[in-house]
């Protein structure tokens, strides 16, 4: 006996991530999410990306075939590079999600030197 309650599931979108010199680029498939349901967080080298998929049709539609995929999405990536999160651009076009990830550049920093007279 199948279930009458379907639980919304979470599912990981597929994703390519480019590095290029000065940054990363990631595309994530997201088919379906409106823009104001996706949440991205950038924390401590680590990058989430959330969003909800609502159903296309109301709750009573009787479906002959569902495939489509209808709840949470997240997926999580580790970055072991420095990024300027201050300049992390994200765009949204016809169901894929690009993320620009600046690397941050090295700043060189000056070191005093004391001098010992001895």
């Amino acid at each position: 006996m199948q279930a009458t309650l379907e639980q919304k599931k979470t599912y990981t979108p597929h994703a390519d991530i480019v590095e290029r010199e000065n940054d990363f680029v990631l595309y994530l498939d997201l088919p379906g999410a409106k823009s104001d349901s996706i949440d991205l967080q950038y924390h401590d080298e680590t990058l989430t990306i959330e969003a909800a998929i609502e159903p296309r049709q109301a709750d009573e539609t009787k479906y002959f075939a569902r495939e489509y995929g209808i709840g949470n999405y997240r997926r999580t990536f580790r970055i072991h590079e420095t990024i300027d999160d201050e300049k992390i651009e994200a765009r949204y076009e016809q169901g894929v999600l690009k993320l620009t990830l600046p690397k941050k550049q090295a700043q060189p920093k000056k070191i005093q030197v004391q001098v010992h007279h001895g």
